[in-house]
Formats: structure tokens, C-alpha cells, sequence
């Protein structure tokens, strides 16, 4: 769910996430992680003549297991039980014509693949060694690793140019929080799933992240790794405060009594350290609060008709935003952060933090952090965000099969292990267990509480599947929501202005 999650605690340009998000085709953003440096493409090679597309696609299984606790860890508190998420429905395709040809060996399927790519780390070491490895398993099929000149809107300009151009790449970065606006562009994975589902092991994926790869009809990738909005905090802040770490029992006031008690100022009544972040300039934190107070931004997060945010359930959220900087002065308002944040170790807690801080954080000296998944909000834990990654294929690809081969390749068994040795989340069920639960929690390294990811999972719900959900959500609801912070309107006020906004734009266009 792009460089938003990896603003933690501090104010998000809202021009920088558009700039991101503007395309010709309408909305194309990036996935939750952004980064790295270019690499020379391998030399061509000759292939032979491509495949034909396969029709129209039925409908693909689901997995229906739920994500198991894991074995090996110790046992967390359990949880009170949730109100359940509303979660995105796979809409069944039409019955095809015609069924996509017969699988074939990996080894025998041929073609010349070019996947564009933001820059940067850790993108340039783990993408290399997935396609380093795909390529001992399927040696007719050559894959170019196209970096884009930058992570924001040179790689919208350059998808662009090459659309547009009649080149586009086979292989795209993207999620789903920008599917709906990159529907135009995407092959419809549905048909290539069912036919090769067992190979695939759809139940072994967690069955919330193969929910969110299906949207609008289409299965329109698989699932590479997920953000997924947890409570950060920092361990020695809480030792030196003597408060206990944040537990499965929590809910806000719990939260707001440690966090006040982990809030210091100096002589003068300068803050030195707040006990929490205040995440500003786009909704990764507010929505959350909205949405534990049993408010929502739309009537119905999978098909949006009008606006939510006017109910007094979501403006209970927006002003239990608004009292942690106000009314309980245990996170900065604007203007008064402090240099470094959660990772230089300014705040105790970052709520609603997302999982591709990972990296970061542990890169931070000294920084002894972990996570534990939301309190309970006044009326549900339901409501952090998730949004997924996922490996897609371009619609227009020469070579379809070939196209296929690496989107399964990319997110199978043994490339999991290369993006969870990178440092990025786990999609699949055995590899967690692989690679993290079969590990003592004190021999982990950081975030040992890796059990509040399974938990984490269960409660959290995708952004709304609305085509111009970032367009809604920056340029008409924000700026209320940043005058709610300026302290220049009430919490209602911001709710009922921006409702009346965003049924006025869904109803013109226009705001």
C-alpha cells in the first residue's frame, strides 16, 4: 500500500504520494516498498514464436485455510474476539471459451521477459537473485530487470513511455491499492491459477493476502510480500519509563496511559520525547482510528457509493486522532516533531507503523524495538491497514506462459526464502514457519514478536476499492483532515466538510 509507509511518525507530502500516482491510464502508484540502483540487462537471446493468450478465465480456487498460530512460539494473550473486517470479495469471471493450452516444464517455456522496477534497496540484491535463480529453472526464458529513474514519478513516466510507445514491459510492480486504476493493463491471472493451482499451493499463501490479489473480477497478481500496520515501540523507553510492554490486551486507553507516561519535556516545556508519533499528510493513521471507532471513509469498502466519514462513529475516530495531539499532548502536533522520530529514538511508539520500515529500523544504532498488533479501538481492533505486493503481468506480453512462469516463480517456496532473507515480509505460511516461528523468540532477530503479524493479520482490512481511492483520500479528504491538525476545525467539522466533498466529487468529478 508506495513511499507511504515508509514515512513513519512524520508528516507525508501530499504532492510526493501524487506525483507517484499520477498515469495516463488514470491512477498507477507504487507498492508499499520503494528503491534502488540500475543494473545492465542481460544480453538477447533468440526465442521462439509466442503463445497465444488464453480466453477469458473462470473462476480460480481460493485458499480456505486461515493462517495457523505458530507452533513454536510462545503463546501470546489471547485476544478479545473481533468484529469482523469487511474483506474484498473475488468476483467471479466470466466462463471462458476457450481454456488456457496445457502447463508445460518450466524448463521448456521460452521468451523474453522485461520487468520495470522502481530503484533501489533491497529491490537491486533480492531481484537480481530471484531472477539469477529463475533462471536455473527455466533457461529459455530471459528476464531484463528495467530500473526506472526513480522511485516516484520517473517510474510512472517511464511505464508510460513505453504503453504508449508499443513496448511495454511483461513484468509490472504494483498493488492493491492501485489495482483498480492499473486494471487496464493487467493480464488476468485467473485462468493460469486454476490450471496450475496445485503446483502453486494457493492454501499455503495467508487467505487475506490472496483476497486482496483479487479485485474487480480479475486475479491480477500473486502476492510477493504485504504491509500491514502494526504498534512499533521502543524497548528501552518503556524499561527506563518502568512501563510493561504492550500486550494483546491493550486497547486505546491502555495505549494512552503509557504513551502520556513516556512523554517528556525540558525546563522550558520543550518536548524531548513523545510516547507516540502522529503520522501526517496521508491517511495511514486517522483511517485506522476512523475505523476503530466503527466509522469507515465509505458506506461499503468494496464498492464505495458515498462517504462515511460524516457518521459519528468516524468522527469519534477523527477526534481520537485529533486528542492525542491536543488533548492528551502525548504526540507532536504539526510543527513540533523531533528530528529522527520512532527510529532515532525520539518516540516510544509509532501506531499503525508498517512492516516495510523493517529494514530501516534495524539499520537504526541502537534502536531496541518490536511490535505487537493494534489495541482495541472504542468499538473494534478491526481497522490497520493491509496492503499487499504483488509480482503482475502486462496484458499485452508476447509471452504470456513465459510471463506466468516467473509470476509463479517469484512468489514460490524458494524465492520466499530470498525476500524473507532480505528482510521483507512472509506471504506464505510455511516459509513463516521456515524461517521465523521455528526460531526462539529471544534468538529472533528484531521484531522478535513476529506472532503479532499472524495476529496483526486477522484484524486488518484493505483501503477502500474505489478507482480514485488516492485522488479521494489526498487531494479531497486530507486537507480537511490537516485542518482538523492545524487546530483550525473541529473533528466534526473536518468530518462533515470532507464527507460533503467527497459525495460532491463522486457525483461531478470535480472538487
Amino acid at each position: 500500500m508506495s513511499d507511504p509507509e515508509q514515512s513513519t511518525s512524520a508528516t507525508l507530502s501530499r504532492r510526493r504520494i501524487l506525483r507517484f500516482a499520477t498515469f495516463g491510464l488514470g491512477t498507477i502508484a507504487l507498492s508499499p516498498v520503494l528503491a534502488a540502483c540500475s543494473q545492465p540487462a542481460p544480453t538477447p537471446t533468440p526465442v521462439p514464436k509466442q503463445e497465444a493468450k488464453p480466453a477469458a478465465p473462470p473462476p480460480a480456487p481460493t485458499a480456505t485455510t486461515a493462517a495457523p498460530k505458530p507452533a513454536a512460539a510462545p503463546t501470546a494473550t489471547a485476544a478479545p474476539k473481533p468484529t469482523a473486517a469487511p474483506a474484498p470479495t473475488a468476483t467471479a469471471a466470466p466462463k471462458p471459451t476457450a481454456a488456457p493450452a496445457a502447463s508445460q516444464p518450466s524448463s521448456s517455456v521460452a521468451g523474453k521477459l522485461v520487468w520495470i522496477h522502481p530503484p533501489g534497496e533491497p529491490w537491486k540484491t533480492l531481484n537480481t537473485q530471484v531472477i539469477d535463480s529463475f533462471k536455473k529453472k527455466s533457461p529459455r526464458i530471459e528476464v531484463e530487470l528495467l530500473w526506472a529513474p526513480d522511485p516516484g514519478s520517473g517510474y510512472d513516466t517511464k511505464l508510460k513511455t513505453m504503453i504508449a510507445g508499443g513496448t511495454p514491459p511483461d513484468i509490472i510492480y504494483g498493488g492493491d491499492v492501485w489495482v483498480l486504476n492499473q486494471n487496464p493493463i493487467i493480464l488476468d491471472l485467473r485462468s493460469y491459477v486454476q490450471r496450475d493451482a496445485k503446483e502453486i499451493d494457493l492454501d499455503d499463501f495467508y487467505k487475506e493476502l490472496l483476497d486482496a490479489a483479487q479485485v474487480g473480477g480479475k486475479f491480477f497478481g500473486l502476492p510477493r510480500y504485504f504491509n500491514l500496520s502494526l504498534l512499533y515501540y521502543n524497548k528501552k523507553l518503556f524499561d527506563a519509563a518502568g512501563v510493561k510492554n504492550p500486550s494483546l490486551d491493550w486497547d486505546w486507553d491502555k495505549f494512552v496511559d503509557a504513551a502520556k507516561r513516556m512523554t517528556k519535556k525540558d525546563a522550558a516545556g520543550k518536548p524531548v520525547q513523545w510516547g507516540s508519533g502522529q503520522t501526517g499528510g496521508w491517511w495511514g493513521e486517522w483511517l485506522i482510528w476512523v475505523r476503530q471507532a466503527g466509522g469507515d471513509m465509505f458506506d461499503d469498502n468494496n464498492k464505495p457509493t458515498k462517504s462515511a466519514l460524516d457518521t459519528p462513529e468516524a468522527i469519534a475516530g477523527l477526534k481520537a486522532f485529533y486528542d492525542k495531539a491536543y488533548t492528551h499532548e502525548l504526540a507532536p502536533k504539526p510543527g513540533s516533531e523531533i528530528q529522527g522520530g520512532f527510529a532515532g529514538g525520539a518516540y516510544a511508539m509509532d501506531y499503525g507503523g508498517h512492516t516495510s520500515t523493517w529494514p530501516v529500523f534495524n539499520k537504526s544504532a541502537g534502536l531496541d524495538w518490536d511490535i505487537e498488533a493494534l489495541p482495541k479501538g472504542s468499538k473494534r481492533r478491526n481497522g490497520g491497514e493491509l496492503a499487499i505486493d504483488a509480482i503482475i503481468a502486462e496484458k499485452d506480453t508476447k509471452y504470456p506462459e513465459a510471463a506466468w512462469e516467473f509470476v509463479k516463480f517469484a512468489t514460490s517456496k524458494e524465492a520466499g526464502r530470498i525476500w524473507v532473507g532480505g528482510g521483507l515480509v512472509a506471504t506464505r505460511k510455511s516459509i513463516a514457519e521456515e524461517m521465523w516461528y521455528k526460531t526462539a523468540r529471544e534468538k529472533r532477530n528484531r521484531p522478535q514478536n513476529l506472532e503479532a503479524l499472524s495476529e496483526g493479520v486477522k484484524y486488518a482490512m484493505p483501503v477502500p476499492r474505489h478507482e480514485k481511492f488516492l485522488e479521494i483520500a489526498l487531494k479531497v479528504v486530507q486537507p480537511e483532515v490537516d485542518l482538523m491538525m492545524q487546530n483550525k476545525q473541529t473533528p466534526a467539522k473536518a468530518g462533515q466538510t470532507a464527507a460533503q466533498k467527497v459525495n460532491q466529487f463522486l457525483a461531478t468529478g470535480r472538487y
